[in-house]
Parts: structure tokens; sequence; C-alpha cells
């Protein structure tokens, strides 16, 4: 794996919900490279677009936050999304089932 993969990860990680520093340029320029060879580059090295990569790691700090007890609208402010609703499409559409059947899942879990 490149070297650079490694910084550009770790601005993406501290800085996730502040999309100046996230964009594709910022990135692109902590990598060296055009932004659209930096788009490549990250599949590359990832195997998935920034833009996933950036949902992905919202969504488990939305889950973290509901594991912790936190409301619905909480969690999906704490991973950064705009709103519930927001989330819920994000969560149905990596996980194939609602975040409410999900949680309605996971209390049952816990209760037996």
């Amino acid at each position: 794996m490149d070297s650079r993969i490694y910084s550009v990860l770790s601005r993406i990680h501290s800085a996730l919900n502040e999309e100046d520093y996230t964009n594709r340029f910022s990135l692109a320029e902590i990598a060296g490279m055009s932004p659209s060879r930096f788009s490549h580059w990250f599949v590359e090295q990832l195997g998935i677009p920034v833009r996933s990569y950036k949902k992905w790691l919202k969504l488990r700090l939305a889950i973290n936050a509901m594991l912790a007890g936190e409301s619905p609208i909480d969690a999906a402010l704490a991973g950064g999304f705009s709103d519930q609703a927001h989330m819920s499409r994000a969560f149905a559409h990596a996980f194939g089932i609602t975040y409410m059947s999900a949680q309605t899942a996971i209390t049952s879990h816990k209760n037996r």
C-alpha cells in the first residue's frame, strides 16, 4: 500500500464532518496529485471511492452512538448526518435493512 494513504486517511478521520478539509481537492493535495488522479488512486488503494469511505465512517459513528443508547436523531447527528432520514437511507443502502429493524433486533437479543 502506498504510504501516502495513511496521511489521507488520517485527515479524513480527524476532519470527517468538515467538508473543506476532506473534499477531493484537499485530499489530493495531501497525496501530491491531481484531484482526478487522486480519485482513481484512492480506489486502487482501498477498493472504494472516497465518498463511500466517508459515508461508511459516518455510519460507524452513528451505529456506535445508537449502541451507546443515543436516540436515533442524536446518533444521526453524532455521525455527521444532516438529519435522521439521511442516516436512515444510508443505513438501509449499506445493510439492506432499516436502522430501526437493526435496533429492534439488538434490543430483543439483549433481552434474552
